[in-house]
């Protein structure tokens, strides 16, 4: 575990900052876009497409599954290694 300022999480393995909504995506993406070419994990919901700004250099975009209740269900981290790092909301799955 770590204990961090959430104002300080940049690691792209931290997304608390966009999952506790502490932070408008539209300031930490850059090119954020609709992602029509990517499925969404679960029917209804949409997909976005960005780079995290300041980690270009890291990141080769991120993707966020969005519920019609406006919620992250899901995000997608790309890496410019080519190593991929996904969340998943478990609220509505079965467990």
């Amino acid at each position: 575990m770590r204990k961090a300022p959430v104002r300080k999480l940049d690691d792209l393995r931290s997304p608390l900052r966009l999952l506790l909504g502490k932070t408008q995506l539209a300031k930490e993406l850059q090119g954020l876009s609709m992602a029509s070419d990517v499925a969404a994990s679960t029917p209804g919901n949409v997909m976005l497409r960005g780079i995290p700004k300041g980690m270009v250099d890291r990141a080769s975009q991120v993707l966020l599954e969005i519920t019609p209740e406006s919620q992250i269900a899901r995000i997608v981290i790309e890496e410019v290694d080519g190593s991929v790092t996904e969340y998943r909301s478990i609220s509505n799955e079965k467990m």
